[in-house]
C-alpha cells in the first residue's frame, strides 16, 4: 500500500472526495492506497465551503487518520475570466509544492489528483498542469445522475443553512458520500497523463532565463519551440508565446514557494 498526498478539486457536491477515499482503499485502480493527506482546492463560496465542512466531519467519523488541508481561494467565489483561472493555476502549484515537501520528507509516496469536483475549468487547468509538474496519478469519480443529484450540498443542511451531522450518517445520503462501501454505482477512472518535459529539466530552463545565463538545455528548447511555447527569433535568441509566458510564470511561481 502506498501512502498518497491526494489534490481534489471541490465544488458542492463533498462526496467527489469521500467517494474518492473509498476507490483508492478500494483498490479501484487495481492498488490500495492510503490517502494520508488530502489538499482541497475550492472556491470562497458559502456552498462551497458547507461542503468541505460535509467532508472534515465524515472524514474525521471514517478515516480519522487523514489529514485534511483547506486551499480556498479567498475573495474568488466562481471562477469567470483569466485572472480567475491563474489563480486556480497558482493555488494548484502551491498546493502541489506542499505536497513535494511532504514527499521529501519521505511522507508519502505519490501525488494524486482528483478532478472530479468544481468548475470544469479547474478540472482543465489539474489535468493539463499534471502533465508538466510532478504528479504520479490524475483520476476522476464517475456516478450516476441520481447520485450527484442527492449528493449535491444543500441535501446535507438544515432549514437555516447550516450542516446537519444526522444526515451525514443516514443511511439515504451516507450512500452519496460512500458509494463503493454502499455497493452503489462509483467507478474511479485514472486518466492517463504524459509528462512531455522533464521537470527539473525545466526548473533549470527557467533558473537560467530568469538570471539571463547562457541556455545550456538545447534540447528542451527545442521542444519547448515545437509545442509553441517559445519562438526563435535568431540563431540563439528566443521569445516566449502567450503560453509560453504563462508556463514560465507558473513555473518561477513554483520555485518561488
Amino acid at each position: 500500500m502506498k501512502d498518497v498526498y491526494l489534490m481534489s478539486s471541490l465544488g458542492m457536491s463533498p462526496g467527489v472526495v469521500t467517494g474518492v477515499i473509498d476507490c483508492l482503499q478500494y483498490e479501484d485502480l487495481k492498488e490500495r492506497y492510503n490517502p494520508k493527506y488530502i489538499a482541497v482546492i475550492t472556491t470562497d463560496n458559502e456552498l462551497t465551503r458547507l461542503s468541505l465542512d460535509v467532508i472534515e466531519i465524515d472524514v474525521q467519523k471514517y478515516n480519522p487518520h487523514i489529514v485534511i488541508i483547506p486551499y480556498i481561494m479567498n475573495g474568488l467565489s466562481d471562477i469567470f475570466n483569466e485572472k480567475d483561472n491563474e489563480r486556480v493555476m497558482k493555488t494548484f502549484v502551491d498546493a502541489i509544492k506542499e505536497g513535494e515537501r511532504f514527499r521529501s520528507k519521505g511522507e508519502i509516496d505519490e501525488i494524486h489528483v482528483n478532478i472530479a469536483g468544481g468548475r470544469k475549468t479547474m478540472s482543465g487547468v489539474f489535468t493539463s498542469l499534471s502533465n508538466i509538474f510532478p504528479v504520479d496519478k490524475v483520476y476522476h469519480l464517475l456516478t450516476t445522475p441520481e447520485m450527484e443529484r442527492k449528493g449535491f450540498i444543500k441535501n446535507f443542511l438544515k432549514s437555516d443553512g447550516t450542516v446537519d451531522k444526522e444526515k451525514i450518517s443516514s443511511d439515504d445520503l451516507k450512500v452519496n458520500l460512500h458509494p463503493k462501501v454502499a455497493n452503489a454505482p462509483s467507478t474511479l477512472v485514472e486518466i492517463p497523463i504524459l509528462h512531455a518535459f522533464n521537470f527539473e529539466r525545466l526548473l533549470n530552463l527557467t533558473r537560467e532565463i530568469e538570471k539571463q545565463n547562457k541556455i545550456s538545455e538545447y534540447n528542451l528548447v527545442k521542444i519547448m519551440v515545437r509545442e509553441e511555447f517559445l519562438i526563435r527569433e535568431g540563431k540563439n535568441s528566443y521569445s516566449f508565446t502567450n503560453k509560453g509566458r504563462l508556463l514560465f510564470n507558473l513555473i518561477k511561481y513554483y520555485i518561488s514557494k
